[in-house]
This record gives C-alpha cells, sequence and structure tokens, in this order.
C-alpha cells in the first residue's frame, strides 16, 4: 500500500477545478463537501496502514485486541471512504465490489467479501457484544463475542462466538491478516479506476461545453459581463474572474482630459485582443495563461509598490481609502495630466496605462 496514490487521486481531484466546478451543486446537493471527507479520511486510513505501528502484536492480548481493532478500523474507515466516492462519481446508490468472492475465498460463513468483513469489523471490536448475523449461514441469530486474540499466531486472530441459545454452539470465528490486507488494498486501488473515471468525466464536460457557443458583443463592457457569466457557468476559475474585472476597470474608467484621453485609448485597443484571446480560451475550455495581459503589463519601479497595491486593495478589496498616492501622480506625470483624474478607478488606469508604455520604451 502505496501513500502516494491518494496524494495522486487529490491532485486529479483538484485539478482544473473540474470536480469542484460539477460537484458543488450536483442535483441541488453540496457532494464537493462528501469527496473532500472521503479523501481527508482515506489519508488519514492509509497513513496508519502504511506506519511502521500498523499491527503492533505483543504478549498482551489484551493491547492486541485494541491493535486489531485500529486496523480493522482503518480499513473499514478506507473502505466506506471508497464507497461514497464510487457514489458521488457515478451518481447511484450501490456499492463497488459487490457479491463479489475473490479475497476471503471459501470463509466459514459462505459470505461474500463485502459482508463478511463487516462481521469481521462487528466481531472484532465494533459491536462485540451485541452481533446479529447470519453466522450459521441461514436466518440471523444474536451472538456474543469474546475477546480476542492471537494464541501465539503471527497471521491469524480469533474470537469465540458465544449463542444466545443455550442449544447453539459456541464458533470460533478465525481471520487471516493477508487476506484483510488483500482487501484493503483491492478497495484502496479502486481510487486508479476513480482517476479515470474522473478523466473522462472532464472530458465529455469540456466537449458539451465547447458545443455551446459564447455571445460576441462590440462593445467591451458588455463583453466582458458575457464572458463573466460564462466562466462561472463553466469553470472555477479565479485568475479568470480577476484578468476580467481588472478589465472592466480599465475599461470603464472615465478618463479626464483629452490628452489622457488619447493616450489611454490607444492602450484600450491592445486591451480588446486580451479580450478576444480570454474569449477564445472560455470558448474552448482552456483556461490557459492569458498571453495578451502579460504583454500588456509592465514593472512598477519598487519605491512605487506601496502605494499601487494600497490602490489595488481599494479596488479590489474593499478598502475605503488608499494611502500615499502622491506618489503615484510622480510617476505618471511623464505622460498625464495629473491634475485631471479624480476617481482611483480613473488613476488604476492611468497607472497601467504607463506600466506598459514604460516597458514599450526600454525594449
Amino acid at each position: 500500500m502505496d501513500e502516494k496514490l491518494i496524494e495522486e487521486f487529490r491532485e486529479r481531484v483538484n485539478d482544473n477545478y473540474f470536480v469542484l466546478h460539477v460537484y458543488k451543486n450536483k442535483e441541488g446537493k453540496n457532494k464537493w463537501n462528501c469527496i473532500c471527507s472521503a479523501m481527508d479520511w482515506i489519508s488519514v486510513a492509509v497513513h496508519y496502514l502504511c506506519s511502521k505501528r500498523v499491527l503492533h502484536i505483543t504478549k498482551d492480548e489484551n493491547m492486541n485486541s485494541i491493535e486489531v481493532y485500529t486496523f480493522l478500523s482503518c480499513i473499514d474507515m478506507l473502505w466506506e471512504s471508497i464507497q461514497q466516492l464510487h457514489r458521488v462519481f457515478y451518481n447511484t446508490t450501490d456499492i463497488p465490489f459487490i457479491k463479489e468472492k475473490k479475497v476471503f475465498c471459501n470463509n466459514q460463513f459462505s459470505m461474500d467479501d463485502n459482508n463478511f468483513f463487516k462481521t469481521v469489523r462487528a466481531c472484532f471490536g465494533a459491536h462485540p457484544v451485541n452481533l446479529y448475523d447470519t453466522f450459521s449461514g441461514m436466518s440471523k441469530e444474536r451472538r456474543f463475542a469474546s475477546w480476542s486474540g492471537s494464541y501465539g499466531r503471527k497471521e491469524e486472530f480469533s474470537v469465540m462466538l458465544y449463542a444466545s441459545d443455550e442449544s447453539d454452539q459456541t464458533i470460533l470465528f478465525d481471520i487471516n491478516f493477508n487476506q484483510l490486507w488483500l482487501f484493503a488494498e483491492q478497495r484502496y486501488n479502486y481510487l486508479n479506476h476513480l482517476i479515470d473515471l474522473i478523466e473522462q468525466q472532464e472530458r465529455e464536460y469540456i466537449a458539451e461545453q465547447r458545443q455551446i457557443e459564447i455571445e460576441k458583443n462590440n462593445d467591451p463592457l458588455k463583453q466582458i459581463e458575457i464572458l463573466m457569466e460564462e466562466v462561472k457557468k463553466r469553470s472555477e476559475n479565479d485568475y479568470y474572474e480577476e484578468e476580467l474585472n481588472r478589465l472592466k476597470i480599465l475599461f470603464s474608467a472615465d478618463i479626464k482630459g483629452e490628452k489622457n484621453r488619447e493616450v489611454v485609448e490607444k492602450y484600450r485597443k491592445l486591451l480588446k485582443k486580451e479580450l478576444m484571446e480570454i474569449y477564445e480560451n472560455v470558448q474552448n475550455m482552456t483556461f490557459n495563461e492569458i498571453q495578451w495581459a502579460e504583454e500588456l503589463s509592465g514593472d512598477l519601479p519598487w519605491k512605487y509598490h506601496y502605494c499601487y497595491s494600497s490602490v489595488c486593495e481599494c479596488l479590489f478589496g474593499g478598502y475605503k481609502r488608499p494611502i500615499g498616492i502622491e506618489s503615484l501622480d510622480e510617476y505618471i506625470s511623464e505622460i498625464f495630466d495629473v491634475d485631471l483624474w479624480e476617481t482611483f478607478d480613473e488613476l488604476y488606469t492611468l497607472v497601467e496605462t504607463m506600466k506598459y508604455l514604460d516597458k514599450k520604451s526600454k525594449e
């Protein structure tokens, strides 16, 4: 058993936010929370099962009973989590490996693997004093388990199952650790199948979304609103949402003064290329890094960083008023008339334009 598998599964679930987007509201239920819970408890269980302290059997039979019950509980934790993931991704109430008899072959109760493990868990610590199962292979009966023990054997553990009916005989119930390990590994490896299923579902989802054509609009602000809505419908992508919100400010800011407006409008023509790139990426469901965003950006001299961050926090973070904006006037004064701007949206647009022009002047 390798802890890397649950790590790989978790990475696949979190990759591209597809699973979050689709399952956070699936048929009116937040199944994303179930997925997260299952992944967390699989990690807990597998970490113990892979540790050196697992099944630390000694001469102390009381402690051995607790060790075995802990071992079984971790397998059960793993198995129940796998069942939940199966139900979520297949949208079913069924569970995998149903009626299979490949692990506990020829077991003394003639049960399938899933039910036999359930019985093992009950007898060896979960419900030892309140058992109700088909131990005789026919109708259910009530029994009570003794304390469990290895009795000097390395591969097996046993309990006595006392009958509630005085006419019934006591049953000696043995379990084999190698079989239990196989049961756990088989179910743990089911994550590989679920990874393939997620990838298949994502391919189908992308193909389906690509068939839905996004409306085009010559008005940049209207196009931005359309794309913001489409990004929310199609994916969970903070990067694209933030960039579209930034473009909304750059296109909507009312620029005062003919000179200032003329310079900004030239920059806005270039920003339309970024907007078209975003449109193509969202339409094609690629959500790659936006190349034009990188092209149209520029580095700000270090001494202006704090003031610039203060303006950004005001626009995007909800702060009421930025600090030290006078220094930004100094930065943009080479090209713009700094006495004309009135709003922080306008100031931000002038600074972004200046950053790009400053970058191009140095190339």
